[in-house]
């Protein structure tokens, strides 16, 4: 029973041990079946019984061992009879008991310390019936742990429990022997239960009263594969997929080697339409450069365009406002007087009236020129943005032209040169702010938004060098395309040669 270790190194007559390995070192029965309390020593781990037959040497092996491992109550007769019953076993030797109780338990040693595993049957002679908790201690039996008190009974099972701990005791044959698995053989998980059930098949095929005789027969092959677990059905199942998958595997791959022959025959032809068309996207790019400067310097007369509109607009609002300022005086002017007695009269009213005709013909004059001014700045404005529009379009249509230049003089093994990494435009927009309008000499300024013109910069500014990169870059497709006809056409001459 190993749990985890280090195996240790002897010489040849000595076998591998290994010290943290657990060993069987005693074995006790209390009150079961015609023991009262018995423990049995097991120095080394080993122990021989001897005795005439009927005294009780295949009943101890058979309460003790793998009964404890296993918690298989209808596994414990030797001869795999099934004859033996626990409940028997607790009303043979009763003597008058009724309620009868008794243990079973083994210890295991390792030098780190000490596990007992043991368990408490309580029978009922009314039930005819036994009931069993089996349990774990690092308790010693007889040492830290007493199974009898001074009278000679055995413990019930609440004392035991306030002695070992109730988390100690369980009723469930699978927890018992999942703890034992984890504790004494370090087996964990699916697969260590599947080992832990193989182990206890081997155990009860061992310990068969005629399995010397058996080997003694030659029949130690079939003892042992009769001990192992059967293969389970799925993986006899995966094991003939998988030779009913070389085949497939070997028409896979005569279709593979007929599909690299057509591949290979579809890249000589491919390789001659990657050399046209990266000639086609570098024809491109080189008008995409072009029409690039193009833009750049409608770009140009735009942005010279709207600073003229704005100084125009600055004057047209300088010269609203004197107009603005004369007609107030003016207003004020003729306020004062008519006050005056001298230009009471109608001659000297109508005067007056013709100059602030006078003025007021001039100011709404000068109120349609803003506003001419105001329509001419935004129809500028407008076109400055549709500009810019086409101007973006037109640099995005370059760098993408410009990515797919690259990949494809990439695929080609062409070199890009000095192509740049990307071209974008970067675009500063201005908020628009509110000015005061008076679009009616007679009506109060009202607050209208002033147009703006974006100013666009683009990146990288100086193309000539990039155009000059993509002229290299298409020389250098046609010098490849060129070298790829000549080669083809040597592959064809050698071939016609090699058929005549």
């Amino acid at each position: 029973m190993t749990h985890s270790s280090d195996a240790l190194l002897h010489d040849d007559s000595v076998p591998v041990r290994h010290p943290h390995r657990w060993r069987l070192s005693r074995a006790g029965i209390v009150n079961v079946w015609h023991y009262l309390d018995t423990e049995f020593t097991l120095p080394g781990g080993r122990m021989i019984l001897r005795g005439t037959n009927g005294s009780g040497k295949s009943r101890a092996l058979e309460m003790l061992l793998p009964f404890l491992l296993d918690a298989d109550r209808k596994r414990m007769d030797a001869t795999g009879a099934a004859k033996v019953d626990l409940d028997e076993l607790m009303r043979t030797g009763a003597a008058g008991q009724t309620n009868r109780i008794g243990y079973l338990w083994i210890e295991l040693a390792r030098p780190t310390g000490h596990l007992t595993i043991g368990a408490h049957i309580r029978y009922s002679a009314t039930a005819h019936r036994s009931e069993v908790h089996f349990f774990t201690t690092e308790l010693r039996i007889g040492h830290d742990l007493v199974l009898v008190d001074e009278f000679r009974a055995p413990l019930s099972r609440d004392d035991l429990a306030a002695r070992i701990g109730a988390d100690k005791l369980t009723r469930e044959p699978d927890r018992h022997r999942d703890t034992v698995r984890d504790l004494v053989f370090g087996l964990r998980g699916e697969g260590g239960r599947d080992r832990y059930t193989g182990l206890l098949q081997l155990l009860h095929t061992l310990r068969s009263p005629d399995v010397g005789n058996r080997i003694d027969e030659g029949r130690l092959p079939q003892i042992l594969s009769d001990a192992l677990p059967p293969l389970a059905d799925n993986m006899l199942v995966e094991a003939g997929s998988q030779l009913d998958l070389l085949g497939e595997s070997r028409r896979a791959q005569a279709q593979l080697e007929a599909s690299l022959t057509r591949v290979r025959q579809f890249h000589a032809v491919y390789r001659r339409y990657a050399a046209d068309l990266l000639r086609a996207s570098a024809d491109a790019a080189v008008a995409a450069a072009d029409r690039v400067s193009d833009t750049r310097r409608e770009l140009a007369a735009a942005e010279a365009d709207a600073t003229d509109l704005d100084t125009q607009a600055a004057a047209a609002e300088t010269r609203l406002r004197e107009r603005r300022d004369q007609l107030s005086e003016l207003e004020r002017a003729m306020r004062g007087l008519e006050t005056h007695e001298l230009f009471r009269t109608a001659d000297d009213l109508a005067q007056r009236q013709l100059a602030v005709d006078a003025l007021g013909l001039a100011a709404d004059q000068a109120i349609a020129a803003a506003t001419r001014a105001r329509t001419h700045e935004r129809l500028e404005a407008d076109r400055a943005g549709e500009l810019l529009d086409e101007l973006s379009a037109a640099v995005d249509r370059t760098t993408e032209r410009l990515a797919l230049a690259k990949r494809e003089l990439t695929a080609a093994t062409v070199p890009p040169g000095a192509l740049p990494a990307d071209v974008r435009l970067d675009i500063d927009r201005e908020v628009p702010a509110l000015h005061p309008v008076r679009t009616d000499r007679d009506a109060p300024p009202e607050s209208a938004p002033r147009p703006t013109i974006a100013r666009a910069t683009l990146v990288p500014e100086q193309c000539e060098e990039a155009r000059a990169a993509a002229e290299y870059a298409a020389a250098a497709a046609r010098r490849r395309r060129e070298q790829a006809s000549r080669r083809l056409g040597e592959a064809r001459r050698l071939d016609l040669w090699g058929r005549g």
